[in-house]
């Protein structure tokens, strides 16, 4: 501190010193002995005036001093020295209280700096958890209406097509991946018992994403499925039909007629034809629904149509008047038939082959989708319970 600051006094000290000063005058003025009788200005001397007595100090007061003795008792330097101590006094106890604002104040700094982040975190993490529930909350109509879906294809009726839902399963499957990514960024943050909860909310949610991934491989093979159906009908019927007429032809080649021969040649001609378009048809239904064993309908189409030359030739060597020849095609024509009918025996019919192809392909994606259904129906529970 330089000699000017410590020449200049405190403002309040200057003041308090000054007041001090004046009253030390007027309590002179009091004491100061009146002149004897007699004297002169003994007359014209007036009456002593005294003033009232000095106010105590609250401070004082309240901290149980005895009030300051009159002016009468006590000289002009006690009376400076008494009110430079009450100034002193005065100014402990403003230092005191600022201490404690300070010491206040740096208790609060501590509190935010090392437990407000703390806090803070927990409730931006309780609220993560909220939006997250609200997202799987968004996400479940759209959850249930494709099971529905699949409930419909799994079942022995299955519904004759499926609808577009590619665009609903996209936006279902973001809002529940943001809600696994908010669940896992705020459970660091959280109480054990909002731990509990998040943790729930989390298996809620990712059960109903397994949902979802497995749903698309169920549909799409129903819809393949129901594709290859319609063209195995087609070439069921075209099978049907060319079997009806061989059966026919079968009869008039029996017969041993020429006019009864030449009709059945005339019919495996088109019955050739009808072979043809249901391989055609059966190895659509094969390309459509990859992996569901369909190829043996058109291996036996195959079958059936090397049959039916061999039927065609026997009816030609007759007509040629070569019977012997005719006899042995029409012997391993029965045997080339007997091996067709084998080829497929013991097996699925047509119309049933893309449904039991369904189940097959289907089977291991709808394990995994009903098991990943029951998870989120626990976990239902466990967020439902009181």
């Amino acid at each position: 501190m330089s000699d000017q600051e410590q020449t200049v006094p405190d403002a309040t000290e200057r003041l308090d010193a000054q007041a001090g000063d004046e009253l030390i005058g007027a309590n002179a003025d009091v004491a100061r002995p009146a002149p004897p009788a007699g004297e002169p200005g003994a007359a014209d001397q007036p009456e002593p005036v005294h003033p009232d007595p000095e106010p105590l100090d609250p401070d004082s007061a309240a901290d149980g001093e005895a009030p300051a003795a009159s002016g009468d008792d006590l000289t002009p330097r006690e009376r400076r020295r008494l009110r430079q101590e009450q100034i002193r006094r005065r100014k402990r106890e403003r230092l005191v209280w600022i201490g404690m604002v300070a010491a206040g104040l740096l208790v609060l700094s501590a509190f935010l700096y090392f437990f407000w982040p703390v806090m803070a975190g927990r409730l931006d993490a309780v609220k993560k958890i909220d939006q997250a529930q609200a997202l799987l909350e968004r996400a479940k109509p759209t959850v249930n209406s494709i099971d529905k879906l699949v409930t419909a294809q799994l079942s022995p009726s299955a519904a004759p097509g499926v609808p577009d839902s590619a665009p609903q399963i996209l936006i279902a499957r973001r809002d529940l991946k943001q809600a696994l990514a908010l669940v896992d960024e705020a459970m660091p943050h959280l109480t054990e018992d909002e731990q509990r909860h998040a943790m729930d909310v989390r298996a809620a949610t990712k059960a109903r994403l397994d949902m979802l991934d497995h749903a698309p491989a169920i549909l799409v093979a129903s819809v393949k499925a129901v594709k290859a159906k319609t063209l195995v009908d087609r070439a069921a019927q075209e099978a049907s039909a060319a079997a009806i007429a061989e059966t026919a032809a079968s009869k008039n080649y029996s017969l041993g007629t020429a006019s009864a021969v030449e009709s059945a040649s005339v019919s495996l001609q088109r019955i050739k034809g009808q072979l043809a378009d249901a391989r055609q048809l059966y190895a659509q239904a094969a390309a459509a629904f990859p992996g569901g064993g369909l190829e043996r309908f058109s291996a036996y189409i195959d079958a059936r149509t090397q049959a039916v030359k061999l039927f065609s030739g026997a009816a030609s060597a007759w007509l040629a008047g070569n019977r012997p020849t005719a006899a042995a095609q029409f012997a391993a024509y029965g045997r080339q038939l007997a091996k067709a009918a084998a080829s497929i025996a013991n097996q699925p019919s047509a119309p049933a082959a893309p449904g039991q192809a369904f189940r097959k392909v289907a089977g291991p994606a709808a394990d995994a989708y009903n098991k990943a259904k029951k998870q989120a129906s626990d976990a239902d529970k466990a967020l439902s319970a009181p």
